[in-house]
Parts: C-alpha cells; structure tokens; sequence
C-alpha cells in the first residue's frame, strides 16, 4: 500500500463448501531484503494487536512459491501458484524447511479440492 504496508488476504476452502477469509497486514522489518515481515491478524477498537513474526525462507526463482517460517521454526508454510504442485516438488520443499531446522515431516498439508 502506500503507506508502506503489505495488506494480505488468505481464503480456504472448508470441508463443507463455505469460504474462510482472513484479512491481515503485515509490516516489513527489513527493507533491505524484504524477508522478514511481522503479520497481525486480529485489531482491537480498529488498531492491529498481536503481531506475529513471518519470515519469507525460500523462494523460487519465478516466484511460484514462497516458503514462510516463524523465527522459533515452530511453524511454516508453503505459499505455491500451483495447488497441485507434484510429489518431488512437495519434498524439495519440505527438505529445504528440514535443512533449515523445521519440523518439516510433521507440517500438515491443505486439501486444495476446489482451487481448479
């Protein structure tokens, strides 16, 4: 945005056909590599509380995926353009949250039915 926020807005898929939507914004910690973000999801009288810290991890080289960890490596995420992304593809991924000190064999994976 303009005044230098990123605003963010996640959506899932439930298991019985409804939509979830999350809006969040996130502030950049360190302009010069733009890689470490903090993220508030909740406000309170119209003011963002409870920001949590997201590191951007991994990224690939035409931006098709992001990998985005939490600084206690507690948490991460895969960010893809593609929601079926191939079995070999999953693994690097995971392996590169291993490399890096994440739990990654425990990450739970998203169903993506429905993002066709």
């Amino acid at each position: 945005g303009d005044d230098g926020m990123v605003y963010v807005t996640n959506r899932c898929a439930h298991a019985d056909g409804s939509t979830g939507t999350a809006h969040a914004i996130a502030r950049v910690l360190d302009r010069s590599a733009n890689t470490r973000l903090q993220i508030s999801f909740r406000t309170l009288y119209g003011v963002h509380v409870l920001w949590d810290d997201y590191w951007v991890i991994g990224l690939g080289d035409d931006y098709e995926y992001a990998l985005v960890g939490q600084p206690s490596r507690r948490r991460g995420w895969v960010l893809a353009r593609d929601p079926h992304p191939c079995e070999a593809e999953i693994q690097c991924w995971l392996d590169e949250f291993e490399a890096k000190g994440f739990p990654a064999q425990a990450f739970e994976r998203t169903h993506q039915s429905g993002a066709d």
